[in-house]
């Protein structure tokens, strides 16, 4: 694919995974310097994720020549356009470059600086979507906070031509170096050639020192623009801007389109930039069954408005779309927003409504089958959270705006899914690497822990330039939502309430956060009371075993729970006790063999427990599970969803946490809350353990 002095890339196969990647090979024995920035590289990568930075898979040796594993991008490199179609127009270069920006925020963002940004290190994909590659020489900022050597400290690194002033005289690494680099490469993009064409290395090193560098007339920049280019290749860092965020806000701002009217309480350039590009997708899509549902209604004579109300209700999309379109100016007669669907609903009519579905996309017919998995799963959570805020309201009143509040309290994560599902993926990888980092914070200091709000909040911040409810706040009030429910959407920067808040704005606002945020919170202080009294020296085990129930219970609202324990006579597992409907009557019927005559296989609780498998059955009607259900369960319990968590100990089984539903599939687990449940399951695991060590 290509060739350099350093190394070689090479189109490769990747047999485990299927898959095409980009395979680097470094020339040489390995034990020279260009190892040493080899190592650099793969290290300089792997602390990042970004939709506009290509992610090393892999760093090893093949026969003792280094090696690095890229995702390959198929497309050419900017030099390579750049000679082949010379000029771009401005506000294309400037949108392509904002990628290539945001890139070099990211990395600054990790204390990282590429040190070697230019044209034929750019990258652009099948989508024309920038993609920076090449951190050989990348350095840390807290490299000697880290303990970590620069093997390049003092040396002129980089391209002659894209070196900045202080780079050209050996200086420190500093995000400006990545700052001035842009700035030319914007230059040369909007004029077709390089803003400093010397062919001598040791003459352009010398030039970039002591001459200004000038984005030339012909090129296709307004006054404007030129500001910027200006600014970003100030041959005095202080004359330039401070970092690559700096940078990012200007050309945002620039793109800003100047009879576009600024959003209320002032516009912001990476908000204008995200609606811009929200704009090239389709609105939501809807699941079928509720679109199939809708429409029947609203083709029925007969049909009830309220019932109307309360089927789109159960669809994001369709209560999202309906809520911008009676919020915009036609409708919006008497100056006060709409923020309830049957409000809503009588002002469209039933017509309305029917044009409304018929123009929503279907999450089915998705091309992208894991992107709608992940979409339905955000919808149900969204909407299981506005049915646990309608559950709380203490008036009819107030219960389908609490719904509409809950439901909107996490917009900007949801129109990210959708609108942005690279960038996601991106803060999701920004979340799993920054995790450790705060928790090593925490250990350290000793101040709290930040909610995973907040983490996902700045996670987003690094990807997108704006976190979350920025983002969601946004674009509601672009939407025109009323300003009760753009509220309830501010996360709260005090605990919560210790009395009843009254009725009114704020009272909505607080149903909706604790819907939103029940589970995992419920889950998480659950944790910290138990590990808490494990650490007293006289705990009992019933009181943890009780309390682990009780948590669980408490934030998933199952139906019932059991708690199984090895009988030493049998070697099953029984149960003890229990919590919810009947389980006091069912805890002695769960009797769960874990020996079994040679030649027949365990039932499905009988494997579960033998593997130490967590199982989540989520409908026990389906022909293949029901024929493995043990004959006391079909007879006496048989819930159509159930959840089993084994509890294992010197690789055996000794414990089971059965837990289960009333309705087949009313399972909405996030990651986190997965998580959370087998940090609660493992906490009787070390209580026991705790208990048979000898003088405990």
């Amino acid at each position: 694919m290509g060739c350099g002095a350093q190394a070689t890339v090479w189109r490769a196969h990747d047999e485990r995974l299927d898959r095409e990647v980009a395979l680097k090979l470094l020339g040489g024995d390995g034990t020279s310097a260009p190892a040493a920035l080899w190592l650099n590289e793969a290290r300089a990568v792997s602390r990042l994720a970004h939709p506009n930075i290509v992610p090393v898979f892999e760093a090893d040796e093949i026969d003792g020549q280094p090696c690095m594993v890229f995702e390959l991008v198929n497309g050419p490199t900017l030099a390579e356009v750049l000679r082949r179609s010379g000029a771009m127009p401005a506000r294309e270069a400037v949108e392509l470059m904002l990628g290539v920006v945001d890139a070099l925020r990211a990395a600054h963002a990790q204390g990282i600086v590429h040190r070697d940004l230019k044209p034929s290190n750019i990258l652009l994909d099948a989508e024309g979507r920038a993609r920076v590659m090449d951190f050989g020489i990348a350095a840390r900022l807290d490299a000697v906070a880290a303990g970590v050597v620069d093997a390049l400290a003092g040396c002129i690194v980089g391209t002659p031509g894209y070196l900045s002033p202080e780079a050209a005289a050996g200086g420190a690494p500093s995000p400006q170096m990545d700052v001035f680099a842009a700035g030319l490469v914007l230059g040369e993009l909007l004029s077709g050639a390089p803003l400093l064409a010397e062919r001598e290395p040791l003459v352009a090193l010398r030039r970039v020192q002591q001459e200004d560098l000038v984005l030339p007339e012909h090129a296709d920049a307004d006054d404007r623009l030129r500001a910027v280019v200006q600014r970003a290749i100030a041959r005095d860092p202080a004359g330039r801007y401070d970092g690559a965020a700096s940078l990012r806000d200007a050309l945002l701002q620039w793109l800003a389109p100047a009879d576009e009217a600024p959003l209320e309480g002032g516009s912001h350039g990476t908000l204008d930039f995200l609606l811009r590009r929200m704009r090239h997708k389709s609105d939501f899509p809807a699941l079928t069954e509720h679109v199939l549902r809708i429409q029947r209604m609203a083709n029925s004579d007969s049909e009830n408005l309220n019932h109307l109300a309360d089927e789109i209700l159960k669809d994001v999309a369709l209560t999202q779309k309906l809520l911008r379109l009676v919020n915009t100016t036609p409708y919006r007669r008497n100056g006060s927003g709409v923020s309830t669907v049957s409000r809503a609903v009588a002002m469209v009519g039933l017509g309305g409504i029917r044009n409304l579905a018929l123009s929503l996309v279907l999450v089915e017919h998705m091309k992208d089958k894991a992107h709608a998995q992940r979409l339905k799963e955000e919808f149900l959570r969204s909407l299981l959270a506005g049915q646990l805020a309608h559950a709380l309201s203490d008036s009819a009143r107030d219960a389908e705006e609490a719904f509409l509040g809950a439901m909107f309290y996490n917009l900007g994560k949801l129109l990210t899914e959708y609108y942005f599902p690279e960038e996601a993926q991106a803060i999701r990888a920004q979340m799993h690497l920054s995790a450790p980092l705060a928790g090593a914070r925490q250990a350290v200091s000793g101040a709290a822990l930040l909610h995973p709000d907040l983490l996902a909040d700045r996670a987003a911040a690094v990807v997108l330039g704006l976190g979350f409810e920025a983002f969601g706040v946004g674009v509601a009030r672009h939407w025109g939502l009323p300003d009760t429910l753009q509220r309830c959407m501010h996360r709260p920067e005090s605990a919560s309430p210790a009395k009843p808040v009254p009725a009114g704005p704020e009272r909505l606002r607080w149903l909706a956060v604790a819907a939103s945020r029940g589970v995992a919170d419920v889950l998480a202080a659950g944790i910290q009371d138990i590990t808490d009294t494990l650490a007293g020296d006289n705990f009992r085990l019933n009181e943890v075993l009780r309390m682990v129930l009780e948590t669980m219970y408490r934030a998933l609202g199952f139906q019932r729970m059991v708690f199984c324990l090895r009988d030493a006579s049998t070697g099953g597992l029984n149960g003890r006790f229990g919590l919810g409907d009947r389980a006091a009557a069912l805890s002695p019927v769960f009797q769960v063999l874990l020996r079994w005559p040679a030649g027949q296989a365990p039932d499905l609780f009988g494997a579960v427990c033998l593997k130490g498998s967590d199982t989540l059955i989520a409908d026990s009607r389906q022909s293949a599970i029901a024929q493995r259900l043990p004959a006391w369960y079909r007879q006496q319990v048989n819930a159509p969803s159930f959840l089993l968590l084994p509890m294992v100990m010197k690789g055996a089984p000794f414990a089971l946490i059965y837990a289960d539903m009333a309705k087949p599939g009313g399972w909405v687990l996030g990651d986190r809350e997965l998580a959370l449940l087998r940090t609660l399951r493992n906490q009787p695991v070390m209580a026991f353990r705790h208990a048979s060590q000898p003088g405990a």
